[in-house]
């Protein structure tokens, strides 16, 4: 295989401030090399964050600073994936300040359809993403339901064709509670499979559901994907 070096970038969204938020890899792959998909793993394990992104332009004569469109894809430790929402953010990012992208919006080819990311007011990026249906789930999940919540009350919940369930759980679980949850690998993979992750949120409640200038929170949520190699990751923008 013919070698070559390309740029590597650790992004945090979803954050102020350094080493906080979500952490994801951005690798800009020149247009004329040829990353496979096992190469691509690789380097998405060895580096070890929830997700990798890798980036290309669609068109030769285009760069990472004049291009509008590029083909995007995602990996996690152990596998690809057909969606990521930080890692997509944080790969535009990327473009607009550090490569000095000039476009207004950006299109990402994925393997989820066409996305967008928008500069907006305030030097913030918007995305439009995909949205799925969602069924109450059978009684096929109840077990994976129970290996989440124990004796916790659940209000709802209910599996996306996307393959993610969401676990709603009752209004007066308490933030402290909800936090204090403890997951088992082992326990969540042998209760189901053909899945891709699970997020569990509750209704925010309370004056400790609050950020550092006061604003209150909307809800509280969390998200599991042992099936992909992550057993929790920092906080999930899709899904």
């Amino acid at each position: 295989m013919e070698k070559s070096n390309f740029p590597i970038y650790i992004v945090d969204a979803f954050a102020k401030s350094p080493f906080h938020g979500n952490p994801a890899a951005i690798c800009l792959v020149p247009f004329n090399y040829d990353a496979g998909n096992d190469l691509k793993q690789k380097i998405a394990a060895e580096i070890n964050l929830s997700e990798t992104a890798f980036l290309k332009t669609v068109n030769e004569i285009d760069s990472f600073q004049s291009g509008k469109r590029f083909s995007l894809s995602w990996f996690t430790p152990s596998s690809e994936v057909r969606l990521c929402g930080h890692a997509t953010l944080a790969t535009a990012a990327v473009l607009f300040k550090e490569c000095n992208n000039e476009s207004q919006v950006l299109e990402f080819e994925t393997l989820s359809g066409v996305l967008k990311a928008e500069r907006v007011q305030n030097d913030r990026i918007q995305l439009n993403l995909p949205a799925y249906e969602s069924n109450p789930v059978n009684e096929e999940y109840q077990k994976l339901v129970k290996a989440f919540t124990k004796t916790l009350p659940v209000e709802e919940a209910v599996l996306s064709v996307s393959k993610n369930v969401l676990i709603r759980l009752s209004d007066t679980v308490t933030r402290k509670e909800f936090e204090a949850i403890k997951t088992n690998d082992a326990e969540l993979l042998s209760a189901a499979s053909g899945i891709i992750g699970v997020i569990l949120t509750v209704k925010a409640s309370g004056e400790q559901c609050a950020d550092e200038e006061g604003n209150r929170y909307d809800f509280l949520s969390r998200y599991f994907a042992p099936w992909y190699g992550v057993s929790e990751d920092p906080v999930c923008g899709t899904r």
